[in-house]
């Protein structure tokens, strides 16, 4: 629409170059051809357009136009009326899409904790025994070279709980299984969030780099002139 002064405004109230080129081309929110602003001649869009192939004028107002219309529908289908509802949207997604990444990344790291911890128990029971023995002979060098392998594999062992533990008490194999459990399903619900949330920021965002462009906000310092 047109506001008194003649100049076209945007779905938002916000005013839109009308001199727009046809050929602007907006793809996945970013800007692959540079818009001119002000009055654009004729002989000016014969040398633009003359890098392009044949009909690509065309094709960009049919594209540009569809990225328009998908946008507008967003913003109905999410009721948002204004421009700072958009930007608050686009913001909360983004801001839950880095939260749940962050939860991810600490849940793995608690799987995987769990994961070392268990196997070090196994590894711990499993050579136990000839550690017990090899203490028994008082150190024996004779045992120590026959049964190396093991005593430095239940050394090990004991060198993980002291890491992974921090010296808090060593937990019940039952125990370890049911919290490594949990948190595979909690990583499990934590992803399809994450798929949904990521998809939904990728949305709001391209939506919004689009408005942003057609209403002159991606240029440095353009948004608050226009405000003022």
């Amino acid at each position: 629409m047109r506001s008194n002064n003649g100049e076209v405004q945007s779905a938002f109230g916000l005013p839109v170059r009308s001199s727009l080129p046809a050929c602007v081309l907006i793809l996945s929110g970013k800007v692959i051809a540079k818009r001119t602003y002000g009055p654009v001649s004729l002989a000016q869009k014969s040398v633009w357009l003359s890098t392009f192939n044949p009909g690509y004028e065309r094709w960009a107002k049919v594209f540009n136009l569809k990225q328009m219309a998908a946008a507008l529908a967003f913003l109905q289908d999410n009721g948002l009326t204004d421009y700072e509802q958009l930007e608050q949207k686009a913001t909360a997604d983004t801001e839950r899409f880095h939260k749940l990444s962050d939860q991810i990344k600490s849940t793995e790291a608690a799987l995987h904790a769990n994961m070392e911890l268990k196997a070090a128990m196994m590894q711990y029971a499993k050579t136990r025994p000839v550690f017990e023995t090899y203490k028994a002979s008082k150190y024996s060098k004779k045992f120590l070279a026959e049964h190396e392998a093991d005593i430095e594999l239940y050394r090990a062992a004991c060198a993980d709980f002291k890491a992974i533990l921090g010296g808090a008490k060593l937990p019940k194999m039952d125990t370890l299984k049911e919290e490594g459990r949990k948190l595979s399903e909690q990583k499990k619900k934590l992803y399809a969030e994450y798929r949904k949330t990521k998809a939904d920021m990728q949305e709001v965002t391209t939506i919004k780099a689009n408005i942003d462009y057609l209403l002159g906000y991606s240029e440095p310092g353009r948004k608050k002139e226009q405000e003022r």
